[in-house]
C-alpha cells in the first residue's frame, strides 16, 4: 500500500498539483525550495507555512503544524 501511495504522489508532484492544492491560501508564492503561504491553522499574518517542492508535504513554523497532502485536507475539511 505504501508503494502505491508513493506512486501517485510521486504523479501528483510531476504534474504540480502543490500549487493546485494550496494555491487558495493567502500570500502563496513560489520560493527556492517549493513555496509558502500563510498557515490556514492559525492566525498568520506573514507566510510561515512552507509547502516542500521535493515531497509531498507542509511544515508551519510557528504553529508546528506539519504532514502529508492528505492530513492537509483532513484538517482543512475537517
Amino acid at each position: 500500500m505504501a508503494g502505491e501511495i508513493e506512486r501517485i504522489y510521486g504523479t501528483l508532484m510531476d504534474r504540480g498539483y502543490q500549487e493546485t492544492l494550496f494555491k487558495d491560501l493567502q500570500g502563496f508564492q513560489e520560493n527556492a525550495g517549493g513555496y509558502i503561504a500563510r498557515c490556514p491553522f492559525h492566525v498568520d499574518e506573514h507566510p510561515t507555512l512552507i509547502i516542500y517542492r521535493d515531497r509531498p508535504g507542509y511544515f508551519c513554523f510557528v504553529c508546528s503544524a506539519r504532514g502529508d497532502w492528505l492530513r492537509y485536507l483532513k484538517l482543512k475539511e475537517g
